[in-house]
């Protein structure tokens, strides 16, 4: 991967978002606009059809892990170790890291919320 973000260079408007599975907290932390472009480019191809014509191909599965990779900041696992560990963890963590990007302020949506798995969600106010 090109260059990662450090820690130190995030400041409060970037959300954070935690997933506690099997008694570890993985936090994901928002990306700047300028990260999630470059790993857009990072996972886009030029493909060549039958005709000759160069086309752009976007690769989601190569983005989604190079997009959880860059997010995960604790604790800080290469794509080996992320995507060594268990499907049940990896898909929540990108369920997670999709919201935190794509979804409006992820975490006001978890205020009241006990994301620990299998415990029981905070029921919502009628």
């Amino acid at each position: 991967m090109a260059r990662g973000v450090n820690a130190s260079e995030m400041t409060n408007e970037f959300a954070e978002v935690k997933h506690t599975y099997r008694g570890v907290t993985y936090v994901l932390r928002e990306l700047p606009m300028d990260r999630y472009d470059e790993l857009v480019e990072q996972a886009t191809a030029e493909a060549t059809d039958a005709d000759g014509e160069v086309t752009k191909v976007f690769d989601s599965a190569a983005h989604t892990k190079l997009l959880l990779v860059e997010a995960l900041v604790e604790p800080k696992l290469t794509a080996r170790q992320l995507y060594g560990k268990g499907t049940r963890l990896v898909r929540a963590l990108q369920a997670k890291v999709f919201a935190l990007h794509l979804d409006p302020e992820p975490e006001e949506k978890a205020k009241g919320e006990d994301d620990d798995e299998g415990e029981a969600q905070a029921p919502a106010n009628p």
